[in-house]
């Protein structure tokens, strides 16, 4: 049986290994102050949903992964450079899941084609610089690989 747990571990690991050194990402329950980074991102497990298991036999889940890239910087390229780096990654990957008890393979995450949104929006009270708010989104399935 697949576990959210470790569908989440894998992924904040595989998405935190992608990350610009100088972006950190935050996940959830851990706490940034954001207040004077010039760039940052989020990871989000959006939805993780049971597929119907007529037709086989291993347990098998779909997930929606958002990453949401943030920059105040005035190169608004520096923000697409971010996104487009996790696009590249999560673009038609395949990719083991492990048990975060044991380490071993319990399964396979295959992600389908991201999708880059452009989600700023000019805020006449906010006097400082705009943030640039693009999200990287992808689905994919996480299927349980049974063991011989």
């Amino acid at each position: 049986m697949l576990h959210v747990t470790d569908i989440t571990a894998c992924l904040q690991q595989l998405v935190g290994s992608q990350a610009p050194a100088e972006v950190p990402v935050q996940f959830p329950g851990v706490p940034l102050d954001a207040s004077r980074l010039e760039s940052w991102c989020e990871f989000w497990l959006t939805t993780v949903d049971d597929l119907v298991h007529r037709s086989r036999s291993t347990d098998t889940l779909f997930v929606l992964v958002d990453i949401h890239c943030f920059s105040r910087s005035s190169d608004k390229r520096a923000a697409f450079a971010i996104a487009d780096q996790f696009r590249e990654a999560l673009n038609h990957l395949t990719h083991p899941l492990h048990s975060s008890q044991s380490q071993n393979q319990v399964g396979m995450l295959r992600f389908r084609e991201a999708t880059l949104r452009d989600m700023t929006r000019m805020a006449d009270s906010e006097p400082r610089l705009p943030v640039q708010h693009l999200i990287v989104s992808t689905t994919g399935v996480a299927e349980e690989v049974l063991s011989p």
